[in-house]
């Protein structure tokens, strides 16, 4: 069902993609823990195009729900930083500032832990902080 997703959203038949994603989330949920990283790469997706269409309410909780599930995967930490950053960005496009911020700043904290300070993923989570 991704791959359906993926090629609707290439095409631009965004209600076979919404269609599609939806589908694959859900039966990912019922899947093992061990598709804990597609789904939330899925939810990452999702999630981004409720953003993109101003569905920020909607968007917010698929962001949530793959920070979550991606928080302590190492193989996963550039899905886990977009999730994150675009959930901070949410937050303070709908004014919920003082939240955005202190999610950067764990997300800093998350990524400086695993991939050290110096990190290319650390700077960048050090300049969504910049920006928030």
């Amino acid at each position: 069902r991704l791959g359906l997703a993926r090629a609707s959203r290439d095409d631009g038949r965004i209600t076979d993609f919404v269609r599609e994603i939806e589908g694959a989330i859900d039966d990912l949920r019922r899947a093992t823990p061990a598709s804990a990283a597609i789904l939330g790469a899925a939810l990452t997706i999702r999630g981004k195009t409720l953003f993109e269409e101003g569905l920020y309410l909607e968007a917010l909780p698929r962001f949530a729900e793959a920070a979550a599930l991606l928080a302590d995967d190492a193989g996963a930490e550039e899905t886990y930083v977009q999730a994150v950053s675009l959930q901070a960005r949410l937050l303070n496009r709908i004014e919920r500032h003082q939240e955005a911020l202190d999610l950067i700043e764990k997300l800093l904290s998350d990524v400086e832990r695993r991939s050290g300070a110096d990190s290319r993923t650390a700077s960048g989570a050090r300049l969504d902080r910049v920006e928030m």
